[in-house]
């Protein structure tokens, strides 16, 4: 008899503290908004779980494929969108986000026909044109990844993400003079961008300017003094050019700032 009761108020006490589809749905967004991105996927997936109909399914599908892309699971957040797109296929956001976690999964082919799912419905949709155009670009379809650029620059001239893409793939490529005379543009606009003195770096680099590219790299470094992967770079140009001395005192300080970050 005693056990009996015990059993009958563990049973009771598990309902009591049981959540609903709602309640493990909102708890899941709450995580979301506080980072809490693990505790996330663990309540989406039990709401998925206790899901009733297609459209519990859907949210919950969506809010995991958020959470786990988020914690930095990329591979298994382009699953769950996939599975939400099987429910709903008009819900063109959820191909977006699927395209930016297979394109982050290096599953780069399939994010490319995400990205087109979306621009088959709406051709102008510069998020899914310049997203496509880097996933071309990291396929080595620089071709495919030109138009799309091309696409984008043509409505809006001055869109300096998509002109520094297109310098990206010029310089893959090998096209020295367009790479950079692009860069070149970007940095007579935005002198104090580093972002630009270190992507005319590495194109010299590739290019063989190892002097320009040394002074690009100082420039950079001049601009954002705390950034640690630009001091990195300027490093491995300085040992390049036999400046070992000089190349241990900047390494050094961009061990220290990395630790900085870190704490």
């Amino acid at each position: 008899m005693r056990t009996i009761i015990i059993f009958l108020f563990a049973l009771t006490l598990h309902t009591a503290v049981a959540q609903s589809y709602s309640e493990l749905y909102e708890t899941g967004k709450k995580q979301i908004e506080a980072g809490e991105y693990k505790q996330a996927c663990t309540s989406f997936k039990q709401a998925y779980d206790m899901a009733r109909g297609k459209s519990e399914q859907f949210y919950a599908l969506s809010g995991l494929g958020y959470a786990q892309n988020m914690a930095g699971e990329p591979g298994r957040a382009a699953e769950s969108f996939g599975k939400a797109i099987a429910i709903d296929s008009t819900a063109i956001g959820l191909y977006m986000h699927r395209g930016n976690a297979l394109l982050e999964a290096d599953s780069t082919q399939a994010a490319i026909e995400c990205y087109g799912k979306v621009l088959e419905r709406h051709p102008d949709n510069r998020d899914a044109l310049f997203f496509r155009a880097y996933a071309y670009t990291k396929s080595g379809m620089y071709t495919e990844g030109k138009k799309d650029y091309i696409r984008l620059l043509g409505a809006t001239p001055d869109d300096n993400k998509a002109r520094l893409g297109l310098a990206m793939l010029y310089q893959k490529e090998g096209s020295t003079n367009e790479c950079l005379m692009l860069l070149d543009t970007l940095i007579e606009e935005e002198p104090e961008n580093a972002e630009y003195y270190i992507a005319r770096c590495n194109a010299e680099r590739d290019f063989g300017q190892n002097e320009l590219a040394l002074q690009d790299a100082e420039k950079a470094v001049a601009l954002q003094p705390l950034n640690a992967e630009y001091r990195l770079t300027l490093a491995d140009i300085l040992e390049k050019s036999g400046k070992n001395d000089a190349a241990r005192r900047v390494r050094a300080t961009a061990a220290k700032l990395s630790k900085e970050d870190e704490k």
